[in-house]
């Protein structure tokens, strides 16, 4: 037996790789399942067990809760409902308000319903509503703070066939102008398995004009801010008090004495006034404000900051009516009395008195007189002694609280004994120098008699 021996080259070996990958890939190809047969065959439809005449059992669909409320409400039965809401109440009147339903629409229904509430015609209303087994009435105001509403029965209560269920509330209007109140009622509908549900029926408004009625508006006023009342009232009166230790009533004192008149002593008339004042009763009541060599120009400002009530004006007059104040250098100046009327009239506050310690004064003071209470003045010359004595004696009785009146009348009588004594001293006096400084007293000169019977000290604290 002969034996082949197959050599094969490097080249030959590759061709031989290659043939026998493409045997593989062959082989393996055509045992691959093809598409349709590795797809899994749907089993043949079952055919129905039941024939095609005989008809579909549906399961029923449950109740929604919107149904069974709607069911609810179209069983309900037709009624009526009467209400005597008044058109016009007074503020602080209470009145009774109240509301009838009744589930029928006969006319012995509305007899019934009517019973009793038709003593005003015009104030009942009666409509038709839709009644379930269970009624809710409300009464409210429009406008919060306009009524007092206290309800007399229960909100909710149950609806007996062919009876009249009530329902009342006492109303009290609280203010003044028109107001409204609204009567709302909610039949109550109850669905099983469900909470209860409640379906609201129209409401029914009527406006009501409230009239006022003046003392319950300050009755309630004061009721309801007595505490607050309580407190300014204690406040005003701490006020008054405190003003009262405060206040005191004000003597302006102006002394003109120039240098280019003849001299008076008024060093020794304010030492007298201020002396009396502080042996007086009331001398803690009283302000005694001094100025010397005071120039009219000065007199205005004076006034304005002090609102004395009595100016006491101490210096000289000249015959031609005319008061003398300081003016410049060793010079003075005269001011008529239309000067002084001019300067009263500018004055804002009530001066009582003004006391002219001055000669020849008296035309002065009736020229002022109708801007002022009370002026006091000479007729003639005034001296130093009497013009001391006078004043002293003035104030002293003012400081003690004497009436305007009475401390002229003081002061006068004083003179008077003054004088008196001095016609036995003074022997060389004749009749007519005695009668000639008699009549030199200062006289009064009032338009405001109410004046001379108060005190100029206790009314200014008043």
């Amino acid at each position: 037996m002969r034996v082949f021996k197959l050599k094969f080259s490097n080249r030959n070996r590759i061709w031989c790789v290659i043939c026998a990958f493409l045997i593989l890939f062959v082989v393996i190809g055509c045992n691959a399942p093809s598409p349709d047969e590795d797809a899994v065959a749907e089993p043949p439809a079952e055919e129905s067990s039941f024939d095609d005449d005989e008809p579909t059992i549906e399961s029923p669909a449950a109740p929604t809760l919107g149904s069974l409320l709607q069911t609810a409400v179209d069983a309900m039965q037709n009624g009526q409902i009467a209400f005597n809401t008044p058109q016009e109440m007074q503020a602080g009147i209470t009145q009774e308000i109240t509301a009838r339903i009744i589930d029928s629409q006969t006319e012995e229904a509305t007899q019934t319903l009517l019973e009793g509430l038709d003593e005003v015609e015009e104030d009942v209303q009666v409509e038709t509503l839709s009644v379930s087994s269970e009624m809710r009435a409300e009464l409210i105001a429009s406008e919060p703070g306009s009524f007092e509403i206290v309800a007399l029965s229960d909100a909710q209560q149950l609806i007996v066939s062919g009876q009249l269920t009530e329902w009342q509330w006492e109303v009290t209007p609280l203010r003044r102008g028109d107001a409204k109140l609204i009567l709302r009622v909610t039949a109550v509908i109850e669905v099983p398995g469900f909470t209860p549900k409640s379906r609201s029926l129209p409401v029914l408004e009527r406006d009501i004009e409230v009239q006022v009625n003046p003392s319950y508006s300050l009755n309630r006023f004061l009721a309801q801010n007595w505490w607050w009342l309580l407190l300014v009232t204690l406040i005003l009166v701490a006020t008054v008090i405190i003003l009262r230790r405060r206040t005191k009533t004000v003597f302006l004192f102006l002394g003109a004495n120039p240098d280019s008149t003849g001299g008076i002593r008024e060093d020794k008339e304010i030492e007298a006034i201020d002396s009396a004042i502080q042996s007086a009763q009331l001398r803690q009541k009283l302000e005694l404000e001094k100025h010397f060599a005071v120039k009219f120009a000065d007199v205005d400002d004076l006034i304005r900051r002090y609102e004395p009530k009595i100016v006491h004006f101490s210096g000289h007059g000249s015959d031609t009516y005319e008061l003398i104040f300081e003016g410049r250098g060793m010079f003075h100046d005269t001011v008529s009395s239309d000067e002084l009327i001019k300067l009263f009239e500018r004055v804002e506050h009530e001066v009582d008195c003004v006391v002219l310690n001055a000669c020849f004064s008296k035309p002065l003071a009736e020229g002022i007189s109708n801007h002022v209470g009370c002026v006091i003045g000479t007729s003639r010359e005034l001296g130093d002694n009497t013009a001391i004595l006078f004043s002293s004696e003035f104030y002293r009785a003012i400081a003690d609280g004497a009436p305007l009146g009475n401390a002229y009348n003081s002061a006068r009588d004083v003179i008077d004994s003054e004088l008196g004594n001095q016609m036995f001293q003074n022997e060389s006096e004749t009749d007519s120098e005695l009668s000639d400084r008699v009549a030199h007293k200062p006289q009064l000169i009032c338009n405001d008699r109410k004046i001379l019977s108060k005190s100029i000290v206790r009314r200014s604290l008043m």
